[in-house]
């Protein structure tokens, strides 16, 4: 038996379907939400980031952290200096849902800034992560 748990009331019922068993039982508890995939990195560097940053005319790694301030940023400080500096999550750490919804909040600024279509992850690669789409610069 497999049950996924999102909220309390998955886990109500969690509980309500073990009592119906005899102990002694054997439960494994594993996140649904994995790290991403290498599939999913290489879509987001190769097919939105630099595809983003070719359309700006800048350089990848600036257009990386342009989306980072933009959608994964937590705050920002002033050092000891009076420099401004931006505080963002790393898309290192993100786990597969929300590196997705990092993903979608940038195809959507390719959307809204640029009027271009940046496909879903899943109609550009394969399960296995292999290139099932190729983008051909004009």
């Amino acid at each position: 038996m497999e049950l996924k748990i999102y909220d309390q009331q998955d886990k109500r019922d969690l509980y309500n379907e073990l009592k119906r068993y005899q102990l002694p039982y054997k439960v494994r508890v594993e996140p649904i939400f994995q790290t991403r995939t290498q599939g999913q990195n290489k879509y987001y560097h190769k097919y939105i980031k630099n595809f983003l940053a070719e359309l700006e005319g800048i350089e990848p790694d600036k257009m990386h952290e342009k989306l980072l301030i933009k959608y994964a940023c937590i705050g920002d400080e002033v050092d000891e200096y009076g420099n401004e500096y931006w505080i963002v999550e790393s898309t290192a750490g993100m786990d597969s849902m929300r590196f997705n919804r990092f993903c979608e909040d940038c195809k959507h600024y390719a959307l809204e800034n640029h009027n271009e279509y940046i496909p879903d992850f899943e109609d550009t690669f394969d399960d296995n992560g292999n290139v099932i789409l190729k983008f051909i610069y004009k």
